[in-house]
């Protein structure tokens, strides 16, 4: 009888397009080549009927076997619990908002074979916060968009961006306001470029957003704010990119912060904290040394340490020193993007990523 070919089953938020779903759809697309593999929604989960054992990746692990709110605490270790009945090999993606992870989270963690973080700052979180299981680096990638030589405008929203730059000899300060607004430092950025614009007409920010307004989006648009609140495929999101002349990224927590290595991938000079995942990458930055280690989430059931956190008049500093000498920092932010592009393109990660799945028996190498 022929030999059935082994099979990932990897599970995630598949009808969403949030940060992970995206993520976990690249990582299907880098294996597909070489891995039979088999798309499974989380929700799922509640109604699982599997009665053979399966090799098993869920992203993330403990958003799906926890969840982010105590009321879910339940329900979704039941999920686990079936899981655990029927998996031959199971592993999982996860990340570090802040420098602890909850005792119940490594816990659950624990009773996997192995788990795949994109940061140095989040493995050493897992290994310090009791993770006994081995944890491997799997960096997040840039697509294939990002890396591209191509600098045309066409969306013909982000064309009247455009105009407004050459119009008004504008200066563009690109940042990602689309959740997690104390984590991402939008306070930070409003109190900076509320001092900045009054001394200097040319600065603008330009912020990308979701649809809906909350109080700090309402704030933001008192400054001289132009809004991107549409979705832009990755091809449009580069040209947003591309029409920025620096990117902030003050996030006070995170485990990657996927926009910071894109606007590096695409010659953008790029201020971040001296801190966290950023220090994977912060040769390539434009570094501010942290002045204070905030509690970001105060009731989050798995994130439950410390961040870092920037202070306003050194985040104001950087963005008038790179708007003073723009040109050279482009060009030196242009030519690191090289490095960049290389090192964090989906096919090396893709590649990486089927090396520990292979190491850790989720799949035979192919010859």
């Amino acid at each position: 009888m022929p030999v059935t070919p082994r099979q990932i089953y990897y599970i995630y938020p598949k009808y969403h397009n949030m940060s992970f779903s995206i993520i976990a759809r690249e990582h299907i697309r880098q294996l597909m080549p070489k891995v039979k593999i088999a798309e499974i929604d989380e929700e799922v989960l509640d109604h699982l009927q599997w009665l053979r054992n399966r090799d098993i990746l869920l992203h993330p692990v403990l958003y799906v076997t926890i969840g982010d709110k105590a009321s879910l605490f339940e329900k979704r270790q039941g999920r686990l619990r079936n899981l655990l009945k029927v998996k031959g090999r199971m592993g999982g993606f996860e990340t570090a908002d802040s420098d602890r992870i909850s005792e119940v989270a490594i816990e659950s963690l624990n009773k996997l074979d192995v788990i795949f973080v994109p940061s140095t700052f989040a493995l050493n979180v897992y290994k310090k916060s009791g993770a006994t299981i081995p944890v491997e680096l799997v960096p997040h990638g840039v697509s294939e968009a990002m890396t591209s030589e191509s600098k045309e405008i066409t969306n013909p929203e982000l064309r009247k961006i455009q105009d407004v730059k050459t119009s008004e000899n504008a200066i563009l300060v690109l940042f990602f306001m689309l959740h997690s607004d104390y984590r991402k430092g939008v306070d930070l950025v409003y109190e900076a470029m509320n001092f900045l614009q009054r001394k200097n007409s040319h600065l603008f920010l330009v912020v990308k957003k979701g649809k809906y307004d909350n109080d700090m989006s309402r704030k933001i648009k008192r400054l001289r704010t132009i809004e991107v609140s549409s979705w832009l495929s990755d091809y449009d999101l580069r040209q947003l990119y591309d029409l920025s002349d620096m990117l902030l990224v003050p996030s006070r927590g995170g485990g990657f912060e996927l926009n910071a290595i894109e606007g590096l991938a695409r010659g953008l000079p790029t201020i971040v904290p001296n801190a966290g995942c950023f220090k994977d990458y912060i040769e390539y930055c434009v570094p501010i040394e942290v002045s204070n280690y905030p509690q970001i989430f105060p009731d989050n059931p798995i994130h439950v340490g410390k961040g870092w956190e920037v202070d306003v008049d050194s985040l104001a500093y950087k963005i008038d020193s790179v708007a003073n000498d723009l040109e050279a920092w482009k060009d030196k932010a242009m030519e690191n993007s090289k490095q960049i592009r290389e090192a964090y393109s989906w096919k090396v990660i893709g590649d990486r990523l089927y090396d520990l799945l292979c190491k850790y028996n989720f799949c035979e190498r192919k010859a």
